[in-house]
């Protein structure tokens, strides 16, 4: 900072009292300062009329050469308190600079983390969708395949059937075929059960006439009936037991 006249003396604000210059500036209050121990000094007679200006202008020059070297030495300290100030701010700045720096790699490792764990969730996601699609596949594999075997199964049966019944449709089996000769067999069985079972109840009757012809001691041809009192003679019952083809 240059140096000015009014950092060393205040031109405008000097005042005279009691013929003493008073001043704000540096070299104002050294003047000030000389000037009262001056006067004392020439109060006290140690210094004469001719001394005195003299020493007072010798005073002056040293008055003005200090206030220099005080004024520039304030401007300097002042200088450097004002540089070290901006020193400070900068390590301030600087401090604060890396501590943004220091959040915003924070902040960018955050994103970072919050995006591979939004990719994970998406793979996951993805995964799980995938094997979703892949399980109702294979339901609906297992479900046609299901169905392929029903199919199969009554095609199966419909064969057989056939090959059983040797007729489609709800009609009667063919005397030919495998259901046909079973019916005819359980016909013929029945008919046999029925031909043993009136073969037994025939003998029953011929074996009460035979008791009955002996008992009564008749030789008999005719054959009549049993009771007296029947309404049918043994001939009918034996064509009764007949078995019918």
């Amino acid at each position: 900072m240059a140096l000015t006249q009014a950092n060393l003396t205040q031109g405008s604000s000097l005042t005279v009292t009691n013929n003493v210059v008073t001043g704000t500036g540096v070299f104002d209050d050294l003047m000030e300062a000389v000037t009262t121990h001056l006067e004392a000094q020439y109060q006290l007679g140690r210094i004469t009329g001719t001394d005195f200006a003299t020493v007072y202008l010798g005073a002056m020059q040293s008055a003005l050469s200090q206030s220099v070297t005080y004024t520039l030495g304030q401007e300097s300290t002042n200088a450097a308190v004002i540089l070290q100030t901006k020193q400070g701010l900068k390590v301030d700045a600087d401090e604060l600079l890396t501590d943004a720096q220091k959040l915003k790699v924070d902040a960018d490792k955050l994103l970072v983390d919050k995006q591979v764990v939004k990719l994970t969730a998406d793979i996951a996601l993805g995964v799980k969708q995938g094997a979703l699609i892949d399980a109702q596949e294979l339901q609906a594999d297992a479900q046609k395949l299901k169905t392929d075997q029903e199919k199969a199964l009554l095609l199966q049966k419909t064969t057989t059937e056939y090959a059983q019944t040797l007729v489609t449709g709800n009609t009667t089996p063919n005397a030919n075929s495998t259901m046909g000769k079973q019916v005819t067999l359980y016909g013929e069985q029945a008919k046999g059960f029925k031909w043993n079972a009136d073969q037994k109840y025939l003998k029953t009757l011929l074996d009460a006439w035979a008791i009955n012809i002996s008992t009564a001691g008749v030789a008999s041809t005719g054959v009549v009936a049993i009771n007296a009192t029947g309404t049918g003679n043994i001939n009918t019952q034996i064509t009764n037991a007949e078995p019918t083809g």
